[in-house]
């Protein structure tokens, strides 16, 4: 009597699991369409304030994770791209360090940027500098230009 208590106990305990799980999966797969078209809308929004273009933000379900402030960002790290032209500007481009990055949409898939970085001058001294310029929506820069 026990063992079939044990038996049926087990068996509904299964049973439950089984039913749970399934439950859910259904439940999952009714509000996907929902899910998905709530996430192509956060990402053309983050598209549109330049944060597919930063090495530190990834995409996730909640959108991409950045410091944003409406439509204006800042971060540490620029945008690959706007490392590489930087890099290949400076005198010592191995001396590279990112200080501060901030940008914001111009239009037309244009972002305007500002980053601040450090390298070693001629001489072997630290200097701080700062790059101004564009990119656009493919992350390619447009423009370049360091004002001291």
């Amino acid at each position: 009597m026990r063992e079939q208590l044990r038996e049926s106990k087990t068996y509904l305990l299964i049973l439950f699991v089984v039913l749970s799980t399934v439950a859910l999966v259904i439940h999952y797969r009714a509000n996907q369409p929902e899910r998905l078209a709530e996430n192509a809308a956060r990402l053309a929004e983050d598209k549109a304030k330049g944060l597919h273009c930063m090495p530190w933000t990834k995409w996730t379900s909640g959108g991409y994770q950045a410091s944003t402030n409406g439509i204006y960002a800042t971060a540490k790290q620029p945008p690959f791209q706007v490392t590489a032209a930087v890099k290949a500007r400076m005198n010592d481009g191995a001396s590279y360090e990112p200080l501060g990055t901030s940008w914001e949409p111009q239009g037309n898939g244009v972002f305007k940027f500002a980053h601040e970085f450090s390298g070693k001058n001629a001489f072997g001294g630290r200097v701080r500098n700062t790059a101004i310029g564009t990119f656009d929506s493919t992350c390619a820069v447009k423009t370049l230009a360091f004002v001291k």
